[in-house]
C-alpha cells in the first residue's frame, strides 16, 4: 500500500499523468503458503501458484487501501478465507496511522 500510494503521489505531482492509470498487482510462488490473520493467528494456505489483479483509476484522491481492496480480498479468498470488515479496518488504521 505505502508503494501504491507513492507511486500516485509521484505520477500526478511530478509526472502528471493522465488519468485513467492501469494498476495491477500480483504474487507468484505462492502455492501452500499460509496467510497471517493477525500477529498470532495463521489461516488457510494458498490454493494457486499465482494471483493477478488489476483496475484502470479514474481519480489520484481514492486511498490506496480502497484501490487495493479487491486485490486483498483475492488473496485471501485463494486460502479459504473471507476477510472482514474488522479487518480491513485495522488495514486502514495500520496505514493511517504511518501517515
Amino acid at each position: 500500500m505505502n508503494a501504491l500510494a507513492n507511486y500516485l503521489v509521484f505520477a500526478k505531482n511530478h509526472l502528471k499523468l493522465p488519468l485513467p492509470l492501469h494498476v495491477e498487482a500480483g504474487m507468484v510462488g505462492i502455492k501452500g503458503y499460509p496467510i497471517s490473520l493477525n500477529g498470532f493467528h495463521i489461516g488457510g494456505r494458498s490454493l494457486r501458484d499465482s494471483i493477478s489483479w488489476h483496475v484502470d483509476l479514474d481519480s489520484y484522491e481514492k486511498p490506496a487501501w480502497e484501490i487495493l481492496g479487491p486485490f486483498f480480498d483475492r488473496i485471501w479468498a485463494n486460502c479459504g478465507i473471507e476477510r472482514t470488515a474488522q479487518q480491513q479496518a485495522e488495514v486502514v488504521n495500520r496505514f493511517t496511522a504511518r501517515r
